[in-house]
This record gives C-alpha cells, structure tokens and sequence, in this order.
C-alpha cells in the first residue's frame, strides 16, 4: 500500500484544500455551524441555495465520523433545512 512519506503528503495535500481552509475560496461563507460542523455555500448560478455540510475535523473519509460528528451534521442538518425554507422556499431537498 502506501508508504508513510506519501500517506504524509496527501494527508497534507487534502488538509490544504478549500474544505479545511476555508480562506482559501473568498467567496465561500459559513452561513450555519455548530460545535462539530459547519454549513457553506458559495454564489451559485444553477443550483441557488446549494451547500456543504462539512465536519471541523479533518476525515478521510465518511465512516471516520465520530459519534458527536454524525449527531451534530444531523442537527445541522435540520438548521439548514429551516435556513433554505425560510430563505430559499425549494421545491425539494437532495442530500449526499
């Protein structure tokens, strides 16, 4: 599989993109957060109301979520829904 220097790498690699530095995408803003996760969006022209759930601990992948981590994204996501009703008034929702 892979070695440790290249698992360090990408590990690097992923913790420098626009999930985990936000800063990194100007136009990306935080519009609901709680203690685990945050929900962003960015101007959209096709998809308008469109967002991340995105945990505040870095993870690999989905099944690294920890207990708290699942609880809190589905508090959020309840927020967010409330937020987009209120907001937004969709004709649907699509989570994934």
């Amino acid at each position: 599989m892979f070695n440790n220097s290249l698992k360090r790498n990408i590990r690097k690699c992923f913790n420098n993109h626009v999930l985990c530095k936000l800063e990194l995408e100007p136009s990306q803003k935080v519009v609901v957060s709680n203690e685990n996760c945050l929900f962003t969006q960015m101007p959209q022209d096709i998809l308008i109301g469109s967002g991340l759930i995105i945990p505040k601990k870095h993870r690999e992948n989905v099944f690294e979520l920890s207990e708290d981590d699942w609880a809190d994204t589905f508090d959020l996501v309840k927020k967010v829904k409330a937020y987009l009703d209120e907001n937004h008034q969709p004709n649907g929702y699509n989570l994934a």
